[in-house]
């Protein structure tokens, strides 16, 4: 879920078997709250905190240059959010939700996902892509008799590294998958 904000990239990433994939919305331009001092108070009202923290000079402007030209850009938007190299399988209502306003033109790149459905839409309930992005996707789908395949080492035991033939990887070539030998356990 990215709430409105913006710099979040949402890439390489498996979701599985969820409801709803993930979801981008426009809080900053719907929210009465965060738009109105009368509605939120005046705690809410963005422009006015960030002049408050002077985020166009010193620290603030040397560590975070684009921070610096926020206000200039949208800033009520949720901008620079990449949707790249995903692999969504079997999720049941929505791939990626978003508002009906979002400003898909100047939102960022959502392109390169696969969309699994194992076991194929034959009496299964799956998701949808957006039309409006649906470019961005690539719907992969299994049939009751032969299920997707993804190749992962050991799914069965909890072993979700892919193989270097996963067909999975074959569907999505930039995927990268997370380097799980590295990671500690925490069994």
């Amino acid at each position: 879920m990215v709430g409105g904000g913006r710099e979040h990239p949402i890439r390489n990433n498996i979701f599985s078997r969820c409801l709803i994939g993930m979801s981008i919305d426009c809080r900053g331009m719907t929210w009465k709250h965060w738009n109105s001092a009368e509605h939120g108070g005046p705690s809410w009202l963005l422009e006015d905190k960030a002049k408050a923290f002077d985020y166009t000079n010193g620290v603030w402007a040397a560590r975070y240059p684009r921070l610096a030209n926020i206000m200039n850009d949208h800033p009520r938007e949720p901008l620079h959010n990449p949707v790249e190299n995903n692999v969504f399988i079997d999720c049941q209502k929505e791939i990626l939700v978003l508002d009906r306003i979002a400003p898909l033109a100047r939102m960022a790149p959502i392109a390169g996902n696969v969309v699994v459905n194992t076991h194929g839409t034959n009496s299964v309930k799956c998701a949808s892509v957006d039309a409006r992005i649906a470019s961005g996707f690539t719907v992969l789908n299994g049939t009751t008799n032969a299920p997707y395949a993804f190749g992962f080492t050991d799914a069965a035991n909890g072993d979700f590294r892919l193989l270097p033939d996963a067909a999975i990887l074959k569907a999505c070539p930039a995927f990268r998958p997370l380097p799980l030998a590295r990671i500690p356990s925490l069994r």
